[in-house]
């Protein structure tokens, strides 16, 4: 015990000395909440550019025109009759799509045939393609029904039938747990358990090559020899500081930028504390390659990406490759970002993520075992070295 409190205060006082490990530990955290959500705050993108080709120049176009532009998704920023200028427009930027409404476009409709219309979106960026795809379905829907309905009407249907006629099957969407649909809400809470890991493992990382600059070799003397004690000291060092950041986010931040909260708050914090716990062990496992403070920065600071993406967040895990998926299992995010979530804007409890738990604790003891055995296994050849070395001095 007095290895361990002694290693706890130590690594206390390094993280302090360290200028580099305290501004990735503690400033960068405080700081980077703020930054990243900014982008998002608007939740919902809304009012993309897009050009209207009228080749009818009817009646009927104009108010199709007029829905379209009322359409909060759209922003109608020039009408045209020259599908080439529009192009040209597209290309420099100047608009995310053309819609063409073609020739004898209310003539059709008032022969009752169908008349389409033309979108031509940019793909290159999903949501831009989404919201213009979606504002023009909901505009020529709209319209269709009104005419379907004054249809209706001219032949004596009363007004109520003919809505229910021409709209047999009404539906109902109610979005759960996001129910603005933003796109904060989605993605800036995985976020924020990304900087959790990314800020703690590269703070360690540091603190590792720190140690190796100040020993020449990591754990070169006995005096600096990790023990189960030590390695349990720095951890609980790490784990104190970042279970204040956690309550920082979970009670600070999401309050702030109100995102949902559902969950049991007991629940919460036990699922962090058991993440925070893989991801330190982690750390100090990962730590041993470490050799320069610049290091650790240059590979870690890129997988925060890798580890989005194969959290499932912005790709379902149902459609990851079986392999792929196995292999996510080994970053903490994966479980911990799904058991957060789950917990924090779903109302889950500690047994429904009992799989995301056990899995946190498997890594756990499996990192522990990394940032241990080896060393040990090191340090026992190292000591048969010496005793020979003895005995032949002898």
């Amino acid at each position: 015990m007095r290895v361990f409190f002694q290693s706890w205060k130590a690594e206390y006082k390094n993280i302090l000395r360290d200028k580099g490990a305290a501004l990735m530990m503690i400033a960068a955290f405080l700081a980077y909440p703020f930054l990243v959500p900014t982008p998002y705050l608007p939740e919902v993108l809304k009012d993309v550019p897009v050009a209207v080709v009228d080749l009818d120049s009817s009646q009927m176009s104009r108010q199709l025109i007029r829905m379209l532009d009322a359409s909060e998704l759209l922003m109608t920023v020039s009408y045209s009759r020259n599908f080439t200028e529009e192009k040209t427009n597209f290309y420099r930027g100047e608009n995310h799509g053309i819609i063409v409404i073609p020739r004898e476009f209310q003539r059709k409709i008032m022969r009752g045939e169908k008349a389409a219309i033309s979108v031509y979106s940019d793909a290159s960026y999903f949501l831009i393609y989404k919201q213009i795809i979606t504002g023009c379905l909901q505009a020529s829907g709209t319209l269709s029904a009104t005419i379907g309905i004054n249809h209706l009407l001219a032949k004596g249907y009363e007004l109520d039938k003919a809505v229910h006629t021409v709209n047999p099957l009404r539906l109902t969407i109610n979005d759960l747990f996001n129910p603005a649909g933003g796109y904060a809400e989605y993605i800036v809470p995985a976020v924020f358990i990304i900087l959790l890991q990314q800020t703690l493992l590269i703070g360690i990382g540091i603190l590792a090559g720190t140690r190796h600059d100040e020993y020449n070799a990591i754990h070169s003397s006995a005096e600096n020899l990790e023990t189960p004690s030590r390695i349990m000291g720095k951890s609980v060092a790490y784990l104190s500081i970042y279970m204040v950041h956690a309550i920082y986010l979970v009670s600070l931040l999401h309050l702030f930028y109100r995102f949902p909260q559902r969950g049991s708050l007991s629940d919460l914090f036990i699922f962090m504390f058991i993440f925070l716990f893989a991801v330190t062990f982690m750390g100090i496992a990962l730590s041993r390659f470490f050799k320069r403070r610049e290091t650790s920065i240059m590979i870690l600071l890129f997988t925060s990406i890798i580890a989005l993406f194969l959290s499932g967040i912005a790709w379902p895990v149902e459609s990851l490759p079986h392999w792929l998926r196995i292999i996510s299992l080994i970053i903490p995010t994966t479980t911990g970002i799904d058991g957060f979530l789950r917990i924090n804007q779903m109302g889950a409890t500690l047994s429904d993520v009992w799989f995301d738990g056990a899995m946190l604790c498997l890594l756990s003891i499996a990192y522990f075992l990394l940032a241990y055995v080896p060393i040990a296994l090191k340090s026992s050849r190292q000591t048969s070295v010496d005793e020979l070395h003895t005995k032949k001095s002898d």
